[in-house]
């Protein structure tokens, strides 16, 4: 018989950050996310991880479907990922000025991927998404921003719903929401927003929480998102990634 997992060293753990770090967690782990139920059926915080798997406080083994969020897609300490970090890091980690290994990155990314022209680099995916927005914005001296309902782009005010705490209205004021996959009431928003639309930000497929995954309509989802991305630029380059034609944050987290 298989042994229940228990996790007294984790709930000691999470009572004794409640105390120092709001929350105890924040993020999507947190409790307070909703996201475990029951949350004592859950593990809180991780001792270790080694290719694709991870340990909690209590020994417990588990598989990390995560990927930490993305970036382990080879796994934890990877040691060709390990020795070329450890490489750099012996020339030099962060520095004032950059290292032109990023050059050497960027001419790889934009080499790979088919739709890329240039390479930016940001800490996390908020940042790339507040970057595209902004930069739409910059270029089309528009304000209004197209979203999927059931999107998650970040966790700055624009990003956020009306009813969050802290989020106020001139924060999303400029945000129009659309139904995944309902290119009519895309085609409709567009009509009723003539010349106001600086882009469009699509995740690549629907995953939100406690629901099924959703993927685009293939043929027609992918025309249609084009062609409006093209009507907020008005030019076919720009449209592949600042009106949302593909999000940044994925490419960017290679």
């Amino acid at each position: 018989m298989r042994k229940v997992y228990e996790y007294p060293k984790s709930r000691a753990a999470f009572e004794r950050a409640c105390k120092l770090i709001p929350s105890g967690i924040y993020g999507h782990q947190g409790p307070a996310e909703g996201c475990y139920v029951p949350v004592e059926a859950f593990p809180l915080y991780s001792s270790k991880a080694q290719g694709s798997y991870l340990w909690d406080l209590d020994g417990n083994k588990f598989i990390d479907y995560m990927c930490a969020y993305g970036p382990n897609v080879l796994g934890y300490n990877d040691p060709d990922v390990d020795e070329a970090a450890a490489k750099q890091r012996r020339i030099s980690d962060c520095t004032t000025l950059p290292n032109p290994v990023m050059i050497d990155f960027a001419d790889l990314l934009v080499e790979t991927v088919a739709c890329a022209d240039w390479a930016f680099f940001a800490k996390n995916g908020n940042d790339v998404t507040t970057c595209a927005v902004m930069t739409a914005r910059a270029y089309t001296h528009r304000k209004k921003i197209v979203f999927f309902k059931g999107y998650y782009h970040g966790i700055s005010p624009w990003t956020q719903k009306i009813d969050y705490a802290g989020v106020l209205e001139e924060d999303v004021a400029n945000n129009i929401y659309v139904t995944w996959n309902d290119f009519d009431e895309l085609q409709e928003a567009f009509e009723q927003n003539k010349g106001e639309i600086a882009a469009i930000i699509a995740q690549p497929y629907m995953h939100g929480n406690f629901a099924d995954n959703e993927l685009p309509k293939e043929a027609e989802g992918q025309k249609a998102l084009r062609r409006h991305g093209d009507r907020a630029y008005n030019r076919r380059r720009a449209g592949r990634v600042q009106a949302g034609y593909g999000r940044l944050r994925p490419l960017l987290r290679l």
